[in-house]
């Protein structure tokens, strides 16, 4: 298997907000990803980044245009939070955060005849805008049009998500609280799987290739949840009683019980690539759950084992 990395590749989500509507395979059709965030343009921002006096935001909001979209709709005023999605995509690093680069690889999601896609490629260039672009949108009738600020992309390429391997279905899931999210950990190694290979073929013979070990790496902790809950219901029995798995207590990612003889199981489930302690605060609530249900099984599926105590 090819070892080589990408170490930054992006999340970028388009849908626009006042129509709800996503935009993700109308942008990609143009070779491009991008934000909107108001009727200022790139020329705007770089004048307001480089004014001595005032925020960002501000010198953005008195421009006429913004103004006049303010004036039809005050949740069109642009915040500092939304500056700093944009400073993300326009590269410019801030507060501790790594901004999108030219040649990082970036990630976008499609659903297209009823088929969804996952897309990939390079970005080339700094941000662009276009007066009649397409994609310049208006959030109402009457409204001025919004800036599509956006940045090209090479090298493109696309994946049916229902060729993939299950687990790129969290893919599209990924970065839902926003735009722009950068992958890391195990979804930047499952992504640069894709990064490496050009077609679907390619991807399932790497898979076929891969050593067992290698397959689990890959693994998020949704991924691990769903494997122990699998190893629970074919070996253990088990089925839910009432609460969803993974996330939903403190410190149970499952709680069922056994569908034959009606004992008590929870479990819960570690994703972290080395031995670590197993936390206080298990051992207390495993504790409580034994001392009301003595039959009571309790199960801790640690993936990188634990330290002996």
């Amino acid at each position: 298997m090819n070892d080589h990395l990408v170490e930054k590749v992006w999340r970028v989500r388009m849908k626009y907000s006042p129509e709800e509507k996503d935009y993700s395979s109308t942008a990609w059709k143009h070779g491009e990803v991008g934000i909107w965030y108001g009727a200022w343009s790139v020329e705007d921002f770089e004048e307001a980044r480089n004014r001595k006096e005032g925020s960002i935001e501000d010198h953005l909001n008195r421009l006429p245009t913004q103004r006049e979209l303010i004036r039809l709709n005050a949740q069109a005023t642009v915040r500092k939070r939304e500056i700093d999605t944009v400073k993300r995509f326009f590269g410019i690093a801030s507060n501790n955060n790594e901004a999108m680069s030219e040649n990082d690889w970036v990630v976008v999601c499609s659903d297209d005849d009823n088929e969804t896609n996952i897309h990939l490629g390079r970005l080339k260039g700094s941000p662009k805008d276009k007066k009649g672009h397409e994609l310049n949108l208006r959030p109402s009738e009457n409204a001025v049009k919004e800036f599509w600020k956006f940045r090209e992309v090479i090298d493109r390429k696309s994946f049916r998500l229902s060729a993939l391997p299950d687990f790129y279905r969290l893919i599209p899931q990924y970065g839902r609280q926003g735009n722009i999210f950068q992958f890391r950990g195990n979804y930047l190694n499952a992504i640069n799987v894709l990064v490496r290979c050009r077609n679907v073929a390619e991807v399932q013979n790497e898979f076929k290739d891969m050593t067992l070990d290698q397959r689990l790496n890959l693994m998020g902790p949704e991924i691990w949840e769903a494997l122990c809950l699998g190893y629970l219901i074919r070996v253990k029995n088990f089925v839910p009683t009432g609460v969803s798995v993974g996330g939903t207590l403190k410190n149970f990612d499952m709680v069922g019980c056994n569908w034959e003889d009606g004992a008590k199981i929870y479990a819960q489930c570690k994703k972290d690539q080395d031995p670590k302690e197993v936390e206080e605060g298990f051992y207390s609530a495993a504790s409580d759950v034994k001392r009301v249900n003595p039959n009571a099984i309790v199960y801790y599926f640690p993936y990188g084992a634990c330290h002996k105590n």
